[in-house]
């Protein structure tokens, strides 16, 4: 079965989280996968990792490694569409 990116760093990222926080998290997640530039979406990154950074510093760890190809779909709309990942999924 192939992942999408997007549904793909979503389930890895929640695993590093407590599930408590997971609507919290997940709505800061929306910002960037929804942002409708490279640029936004970064921006978007930025006040995740400085809100999650410190209690779960694994999370802008797993993004910053994914960027490049999150990154190397140039539009929100491509980011959603699907696509393989090649990150390490359950």
């Amino acid at each position: 079965m192939t992942l999408n990116l997007q549904g793909c760093l979503i389930r890895a990222t929640l695993r590093y989280a407590s599930r408590k926080y997971w609507d919290l998290l997940a709505k800061d997640l929306r910002a960037i996968y929804t942002a409708p530039s490279v640029d936004a979406a970064w921006a978007a990154f930025e006040e995740l990792e400085e809100k999650w950074g410190k209690p779960y510093p694994a999370i802008p760890k797993l993004w910053r490694a994914a960027w490049e190809e999150f990154t190397r779909r140039s539009s929100p709309t491509m980011w959603r569409s699907g696509g393989s990942c090649s990150l390490q999924c359950d």
